[in-house]
């Protein structure tokens, strides 16, 4: 099964950078999605079925929902007291290089909500393709491939489709773009795509893997903007000049890495965390009141 949810969540991944945009967040849910995520599968998995298919699909939309509900529940209060539900590395002193301690332990929103989500990527990797060189290039060489394991493509998705289920309305922003001087680049609440891929980027640009913003109601600015946070997956190596550059950009106690799995809760807790009391309204207090008349 986890190959065909790594299917869905890739399929979705290219309906939200195709289509996404412009139809909106409630038609992320589609049959079209299903139809591609079977069509990708249908010379690799053996007695495929729609019921898998359909298994699947609600799998990935049943994290992404329960991670909408936990979120809006652990925020319904001011933006400005996201600082009060921060939370830091539950083993900042684990030995995956220590020199950047500091941004382990740095405090952020959120931490169950993002830990669910790499979680699910960890499992659940969007496969890709590389082509491998040919020994002996020739016109009847046979074409080989190595199959890649994408978890920062999942994640990547994963938080997307976050935003788009809740209306583009997410504290949480994925592949946001910034100009150096902290300017998110935007279309609205979304993050402006360069083709149809999460990676392509403006020059000079820097892209954290999330955004955390204080308003969600409003996009990423300098003055929206909580923290900005990098992803490590198991054997990924932190690039310090990646990290001075996030730095520069959007000073030092604003930038936090995770790494999975240090950072995060076990995996085991996350999943087996039952949903309790209402997950919120969109209601929330960020948004301005009117004045009441006297």
């Amino acid at each position: 099964m986890g190959r065909v949810i790594a299917a869905i969540l890739g399929a979705i991944g290219k309906f939200l950078l195709s289509k996404g945009a412009s139809e909106g967040a409630k038609k992320v849910i589609k049959e079209e999605i299903k139809h591609e995520a079977k069509e990708a599968l249908k010379d690799e998995v053996k007695d495929l079925t729609q019921a898998m298919i359909n298994e699947a699909f609600e799998a990935v939309k049943g994290v992404v929902d329960e991670a909408g509900q936990e979120m809006k529940k652990e925020a319904n209060r001011k933006a400005t007291e996201l600082r009060v539900i921060a939370t830091g590395s539950p083993n900042p002193t684990a030995p995956r290089q220590p020199d950047f301690k500091d941004y382990y332990q740095r405090k952020i929103p959120f931490r169950p909500v993002i830990c669910k989500l790499l979680c699910f990527a960890d499992k659940n990797p969007v496969l890709g393709k590389r082509r491998l060189p040919a020994p002996q290039p020739g016109p009847d060489e046979e074409i080989k491939y190595r199959v890649l394991e994408l978890r920062q493509l999942a994640a990547a998705i994963a938080f997307d489709l976050l935003d788009h289920a809740i209306d583009n309305h997410s504290f949480i922003k994925s592949e946001v773009a910034f100009k150096r001087d902290g300017t998110a680049y935007m279309n609205g609440l979304q993050p402006k795509r360069i083709g149809q891929t999460y990676w392509r980027k403006p020059r000079q640009s820097v892209s954290p893997d999330i955004a955390i913003v204080e308003n969600r109601f409003q996009p990423p600015s300098k003055d929206n903007l909580f923290a900005v946070v990098d992803f490590k997956f198991k054997n990924d190596r932190i690039d310090g000049d990646q990290i001075k550059r996030y730095d520069d950009t959007f000073t030092k106690p604003k930038v936090s890495i995770v790494r999975m799995p240090e950072d995060c809760p076990p995996c085991e807790d996350l999943e087996k965390k039952k949903k309790t009391g209402d997950a919120g309204t969109d209601t929330d207090k960020d948004k301005k009141q009117p004045r009441r008349k006297r």
